[in-house]
Formats: C-alpha cells, structure tokens, sequence
C-alpha cells in the first residue's frame, strides 16, 4: 500500500495496488480509483482526509492507522527518522506501520500517540491492530 497525503489540501491518495486507472466517485470526500483492465479496486482518493478517514469504513483498522500515522507525522512536519526519534519505535517498523503491511502492538500504538499527541485514534479498533 503507498499512501500519499498534502497537508495543504488535505489531500490523500491511497494506492492498494500499481495498475493503470480511473477514478469514480464513491461518496462524499471519497474517489474510488479502479483498474482499468478489470475494474477492481486499486486504490482511494481521499478528499478533506482529516475527517472523511474517521468515517472511512471500507479499509482495515492497520490500513486506517497507517493513513492517521502519516497524515499527523506529515502535519507536524516531521520525517519518519524524526518519529523514529520522537518514538522510540525502530525505522523499519515505522515504515511497515505506515504503508499498513504490518500490525502493531499496544506499546507501539501508545508510542505514536505519544510522539504525535493531536492524532485521533479514537475512530479505529486497537484491539484490531494488535498482534
């Protein structure tokens, strides 16, 4: 999963797989990209990411972590070296965390919320995220 966010639009892309696509609205805040050999989904775009991620039922409680991890880390202008730091969680993990291929313990998640006070995590399931 590669998730891309601006912070001065609030702007996220998330792309599940790499395909050739096109775009079709989902619902309100919300694009859904699809391949265009097949139509399966291949990816969102994520308008006004703040809130529409916090009604974003349509991804796994890793995939949401990954999308508020990166959205506040890149909100409050730090690097994934900057939340290794800030976090005590090692680089790899934070990268892994981040494209949502891994899922976290509790002292993790704890860590994060710890090193980037403002993120809401209160719209995901931890006992979910978990391992």
């Amino acid at each position: 999963m590669k998730i891309s966010y601006d912070a001065k639009t609030d702007f996220m892309s998330i792309r599940l797989q790499n395909a050739e696509c096109y775009v079709e609205d989902f619902l309100h805040g919300v694009d859904v990209v699809l391949a265009a050999e097949d139509d399966r989904v291949v990816g969102y775009d994520l308008y006004n990411a703040r809130t529409t991620i916090i009604s974003f039922k349509e991804i796994t409680s890793s995939q949401k972590l990954a999308m508020l991890i990166k959205l506040y880390r890149k909100r409050s202008n730090m690097t994934q070296e900057d939340l290794n730091k800030a976090s005590g969680i090692p680089l790899p993990t934070i990268k892994m965390i981040e494209k949502g291929e891994k899922e976290t313990s509790i002292e993790n998640v704890s860590k994060l919320k710890r090193a980037l006070p403002e993120i809401d995590l209160n719209s995901i399931s931890i006992s979910k995220l978990a391992s």
